[in-house]
């Protein structure tokens, strides 16, 4: 089963996926991929607050910030992906990939991580264009969509909480 969470930031997509892998888990082995590079203070404080959700829930982390398909994890496995976003944004900026080749190793990455696995619950964002924006902001935004597209059809369930 692969269950995809799309939100804006903020939205509580990280509580929902949590309590949503717990619940498929049935006592099997549950993972949770770290995509974020901390960058600054709030960054590391963003890590932090996630670390504390976690705790005590018996999660084994994987800091993975880039390249999710060459994660091996048992086949009998539950995994959360947080966030999508991340992941890409670490792709374009980090290793300069163009958007269009990122859209889709990321993409691709995960759904060969997905299909590896029993069950898994995906965290991805949704950004609301605004004129505040620069070109490249918008250029990652709009590969967000596109990604998040690619991944709804590769999910069996979508919640969207931008429509709640």
């Amino acid at each position: 089963m692969i269950h995809l969470i799309i939100g804006i930031p903020d939205s509580g997509k990280s509580e929902l996926a949590e309590r949503l892998i717990l619940e498929m888990s049935k006592g099997r082995p549950v993972y949770y991929i770290a995509t974020m590079i901390p960058y600054g203070d709030e960054g590391l404080r963003r890590v932090a607050k996630h670390r504390r959700m976690r705790e005590g829930k018996g999660f084994i982390t994987v800091e993975a910030p880039f390249d999710a398909g060459s994660i091996i994890l048992p086949e009998d496995s539950c995994v959360l992906l947080e966030c999508v976003s991340n992941l890409a944004a670490n792709e374009m900026f980090e290793r300069h990939t163009p958007a269009d080749k990122c859209e889709d190793k990321i993409a691709a990455d995960i759904g060969k991580l997905a299909m590896s696995v029993s069950d898994m619950v995906i965290v991805t964002n949704h950004f609301d264009i605004t004129e505040e924006f620069d070109g490249e902001t918008i250029l990652y935004s709009l590969m967000m969509d596109r990604i998040n597209h690619k991944l709804s059809v590769l999910a069996d369930k979508v919640t969207d909480l931008r429509t709640r």
